[in-house]
């Protein structure tokens, strides 16, 4: 593969933003733990998700996801890409709607919260590249 045919987006979350941890769910499958924990504003509950923190074996089945830089204070910065991971993702997403009650919207994405976003890019295009 090329590295024009893969996107490695960076997002900046407003100040307000938090990783609403209250409502992280981890999907096993293949031997794994797929966490997904919605990212939602301070002061403005919704049950419509939007931006979903993901990654693997770093939260229990309904909380502690600890995923990233996702529970450091202050975490904003986070990158999306697409991976072979997203179908489990999904799954979890999906079982986090049916268990809290919550609907992710359509083109939701799944977000991995970094400290230094260039670090993610770089080593993104160099497994691209090989």
């Amino acid at each position: 593969p090329h590295a024009a045919d893969h996107d490695v987006t960076v997002f900046e979350f407003a100040p307000d933003t938090f990783l609403d941890d209250l409502r992280t769910v981890g999907f096993i499958a293949d031997g794994h733990v797929f966490c997904a924990a919605p990212v939602a504003r301070h002061g403005k509950p919704s049950k419509v998700v939007s931006f979903w923190a993901v990654g693997v074996g770093c939260c229990e089945a309904r909380s502690n996801f600890d995923c990233g830089t996702a529970r450091l204070p202050g975490a904003r910065v986070a990158v999306a890409y697409d991976s072979r991971e997203d179908v489990n993702f999904q799954h979890a997403v999906e079982l986090a709607a049916s268990v809290h009650n919550t609907k992710s919207v359509e083109g939701a994405r799944f977000v991995r919260f970094v400290r230094d976003p260039r670090d993610e890019q770089l080593a993104w295009c160099s497994l691209i590249v090989l």
